[in-house]
């Protein structure tokens, strides 16, 4: 049976371990083993470290539009979401929303 593929971003951590760990002089696959990564995910992170050092380590930013919301507004939504309807301060008198399940 082949082997599970899973797909998840390193930590800085374990970024920085990879670094540490090819200064002390270990091959790419002790490395991506000691990591619990794949050998190319090793040589990627090396490879930014060497272009650019430690910051080459930090997430770089990422493609796409912006956040349309703030924090503060997805908490607010969420918030009233969560509290009880009756506690809402309702500016419409008897405007209540219906939820349904499609």
């Amino acid at each position: 049976m082949p082997k599970l593929l899973t797909v998840r971003a390193l930590t800085e951590d374990e970024r920085a371990r990879i670094v540490w760990l090819a200064a002390e002089g270990r091959r790419v696959a002790a490395i991506a083993a000691a990591v619990g990564c794949h050998e190319q995910t090793v040589r990627f992170w090396l490879t930014r470290f060497n272009a650019a050092g430690v910051a080459g380590l930090h997430d770089q930013p990422r493609p796409g539009c912006p956040a349309t919301y703030a924090p503060e507004q997805i908490g607010a939504v969420v918030a009233a979401a969560l509290s009880d309807p009756q506690a809402l301060d309702r500016s419409v008198p008897g405007h209540t929303t219906a939820w349904r399940y499609i």
